[in-house]
């Protein structure tokens, strides 16, 4: 991904807009924020909200996607059905390594050979926790520290991700593509005093990498803050769509100065801005504040900056 990324549009400071993967995967499908008391994915799933892949569907693409884990187990594939052409998900390719030979098969001699444009999203499982789903792993391995588990699995992830590009990059119809690779969440290891993936939203759980690879695209390092939500319009823009603006987020090609993103997740909301993201637990009335380039999250400075933090609560 580094190397890709040398050659890329890249976003530092990219929050996920909800956790955990329902609150990511939904998020940035919508271009809205996740919602904040109910869970999205079951308490929602009657009603009809149109995505990004939903208008690249009505608009003449194929789209498809391709799932490593079952998209029944958190009620994904539901959302899905409504919004692409079809799912792939199959029991016998739930590692990474069955899953991206099956995935470079049909973008490759499938999709590739149509004459139509298509949408292929995909969905990785090793680099996941437990972490020890990568295949090959031994037992030895797999009862390794954490900390050590999630770099075994995220290298793996890593070289999957390399051999679908390399498999691909060499088509003809490569040069008239767009490779996005994004995360839905972190995962926090004890930071801030947080070890779990909800009631927090430390940047440990919601700092995601995020880059754009593909024509007209020079590569930089974007520092503006964004989320999820801003991935939607993005990508609509990208295919050259004009589509009614039904998102919290805003096109990130565009430039917005230092930019904004917003999250929901359990329990908890959090807002960056101005250079600043706060961090508030309603139930409690706690709130961090941190600025953005702070990206480890090392220094609370919500005391020092009461207006400050008092400004971004209200907006959020």
């Amino acid at each position: 991904i580094d190397s890709i990324a040398a050659h890329s549009r890249l976003w530092e400071r990219m929050h996920t807009s909800g956790l955990p993967t329902t609150g990511g995967v939904l998020t940035t499908h919508l271009g809205i924020s996740d919602h904040s008391t109910l869970s999205a994915a079951t308490d929602l799933v009657q009603q009809n909200l149109p995505s990004f892949a939903s208008t690249l569907t009505d608009s003449g693409y194929t789209t498809h996607y391709m799932s490593a884990a079952d998209p029944a187990w958190d009620n994904l594939g539901v959302w899905m059905s409504k919004w692409y052409t079809a799912q792939h998900y199959d029991r016998s390719r739930e590692d990474d390594s069955t899953f991206f030979d099956h995935a470079i098969s049909f973008i490759r001699d499938t999709l590739g050979t149509q004459e139509k444009p298509f949408l292929a999203t995909l969905m990785t499982r090793s680099n996941h926790y437990p972490f020890n789903f990568a295949a090959g792993m031994t037992e030895e391995q797999k009862q390794k520290p954490l900390t050590e588990r999630i770099n075994y699995t995220m290298a793996y992830a890593d070289r999957q991700v390399a051999r679908l590009i390399h498999a691909i990059e060499n088509k003809e119809w490569y040069q008239n593509t767009y490779v996005i690779i994004m995360a839905d969440h972190g995962f926090p290891l004890g930071e801030n005093g947080s070890s779990t993936m909800t009631g927090y939203a430390f940047s440990n759980a919601t700092w995601i990498p995020f880059l754009i690879h593909g024509k007209g695209l020079e590569p930089m390092r974007d520092t503006a803050t964004a989320s999820q939500m801003d991935i939607a319009p993005t990508i609509l823009e990208l295919a050259g769509f004009a589509v009614p603006n039904i998102f919290m987020g805003h096109n990130l090609l565009r430039g917005h100065g230092e930019g904004y993103s917003l999250g929901a997740y359990t329990g908890v909301k959090a807002i960056g801005l101005d250079g600043y993201r706060l961090i508030s637990k309603p139930s409690t009335e706690e709130k961090w504040l941190f600025a953005e380039g702070d990206t480890r999250q090392d220094n609370e400075v919500s005391k020092e900056h009461e207006d400050v933090a008092k400004r971004l609560q209200g907006k959020l």
